[in-house]
């Protein structure tokens, strides 16, 4: 252990000069935290000249960042301490879990496996080139995407740049943990594709494209009402009941998206309590609809189509009412079959009997605590609504037959909304920054945002204002005179809360 033979405060007592027993330069000590010095050699053994030199060897020293441990961690250790962060956000109420699931996914699918890919598994092998450019181009060169490896030319540049969001996010957290040197980072840049303002992974539905999904939609619902059930047990006998419920609840639940404007996971978070209506002087019926603080932008009311809200609702209550007479036919097949049979073998053979009653309770009324979009029929008290899976193979089915060239989502309802919305606004003289700010609030989104929506489908959304066309007139032919005019555009032939 080296020892101290000369020792001299200087800068104040902010620090001192050292000499050690094995060293012939002179040092410069710098108190940290705790009982840890930092030493800086002055690089000489004259005092006078060590003295000169160390006010500017304590600015140099001041002005880097700490080095620490920490750059030794692997780049996958660093991001799950900064997910562990986000964690504990959604542990306090100030963060979604599906943020946290997001902010997962992107970094374990796509993120750590680029950095993998081009050598950086420490935090300390980050430097000016790991990011800039380089992720873009990297990800929109690949074959294959999935869990299923399915073929692709390049991820959606709206997925890129939602990974460089948090890329950007992870590289600040970094910095400001001491992970790394400010200095060896460059904070890469979301891209923008003019020439393909429709390349996106949740596109719009064009007018006539919403048209061509809607009736395909009401085609789906009568094919898939007259589908047989397979009956296992007469208590059964009323599954072609719960089967046209089920297709009206998919096509009700498309319908709400399309309407409020929701992002999927906001809409499985709504309750009975959360709604309510209102009948404007006008008489238009509208309803309100509080989306929940845990949604990923946090709370907010949102304005709907009051019908379209009181549909989901009534649906919902019929769904009870046939899941009630299910239940009553079961009753009455274990009374007449089963009135003899001991009660423990009873509910080992039917586990929903209640060995109290010797009968399946019935489902209780709806509720102000009920989720809007709860299944009634379900088999377990975690499957709340039908599942995310099922959904999407109906809604594959509805667009295998529209045969359209985009990859419509469900997410697609969304951004339909804003489109029409916007579009409705400006058909009706609102200036663009008034539409900006009811659309944002009331569908929970950014500016930018609304302007790439509308911009993907501004030019076929009013095509009927574009283009040059000579004035027809039209002669009306009356008993008394003859009149002329011109046709004028009909502003109500456009309706986004059109059915």
């Amino acid at each position: 252990m080296p020892k101290i033979i000369y020792k001299e405060e200087t800068l104040n007592g902010i620090a001192t000069l050292v000499k050690y027993n094995h060293r012939e330069e002179f040092y410069l000590r710098i108190k940290k935290e705790g009982k840890k010095y930092k030493n800086i050699s002055l690089k000489t053994s004259d005092l006078d000249v060590a003295r000169k030199n160390a006010l500017n060897a304590y600015m140099i020293s001041h002005n880097q960042p700490t080095k620490t441990r920490q750059s030794k961690y692997l780049l996958e250790t660093a991001c799950e301490k900064y997910l562990e962060e986000k964690q504990e956000l959604v542990d306090i109420g100030k963060l979604s879990q599906n943020s946290v699931d997001t902010y997962r996914g992107r970094i374990f699918e796509r993120i750590l496996p680029y950095a993998h890919a081009i050598g950086v598994k420490k935090v300390s092998d980050i430097d000016k080139k790991t990011w800039k450019d380089n992720y873009f181009i990297f990800y929109r060169k690949v074959k294959e995407k999935g869990k299923w490896k399915k073929e692709t030319k390049g991820l959606a540049i709206s997925t890129i740049n939602n990974d460089i969001s948090t890329i950007k996010e992870l590289l600040k957290w970094m910095i400001d943990e001491e992970c790394i040197d400010p200095r060896k980072v460059v904070m890469p840049v979301e891209e923008t594709d003019d020439r393909n303002k429709r390349d996106t992974s949740n596109p719009a539905y064009f007018p006539d494209e919403w048209d061509k999904f809607k009736k395909q939609l009401s085609i789906w619902e009568k094919q898939h009402s007259a589908k047989e059930v397979g009956v296992n047990y007469s208590w059964e006998n009323f599954d072609d009941e719960e089967n046209k419920w089920k297709a009206k609840w998919f096509v009700q639940y498309l319908m709400f998206q399309y309407h409020l404007g929701a992002r999927p996971h906001e809409t499985r978070m709504i309750r009975v309590r959360d709604t309510d209506f209102k009948t404007l002087d006008n008489r238009q019926f509208k309803g309100i609809v509080k989306i929940s603080p845990l949604s990923k932008v946090g709370k907010r009311t949102s304005v709907m189509n009051g019908f379209v809200l009181q549909k989901v609702i009534d649906h919902l209550e019929k769904g009870i009412e046939i899941r009630n007479k299910q239940i009553n036919s079961f009753n009455n097949m274990i009374d007449s079959k089963f009135s003899q049979m001991p009660i423990e073998k009873l509910c080992r053979r039917y586990k929903r009997i209640n060995p109290d009653t010797r009968m399946c309770d019935l489902h209780a009324p709806l509720s102000s605590d009920d989720l809007i979009m709860m299944n009634p029929f379900r088999e377990s008290s975690k499957d709340q609504i039908l599942s995310v899976g099922t959904i999407h193979i109906w809604y594959k089915e509805v667009l295998a037959e529209c045969n359209f060239s985009e990859n419509y989502t469900i997410y697609s309802l969304r951004s339909t909304h804003i489109t029409h919305a916007i579009q409705r606004g400006i058909r009706e003289n609102k200036s663009r920054g008034s539409i900006k700010i009811l659309i944002g609030d009331n569908c929970g989104t950014s500016d930018k945002e609304i302007d790439d929506t509308y911009r993907r489908l501004n030019t076929m959304l009013n095509v009927d204002l574009l283009g040059f066309h000579e004035d027809k007139k039209i002669t009306l032919k009356t008993d008394r005179i003859d009149i002329q005019f011109t046709p004028e555009i009909d502003d109500e032939t456009f309706d986004y809360l059109r059915n």
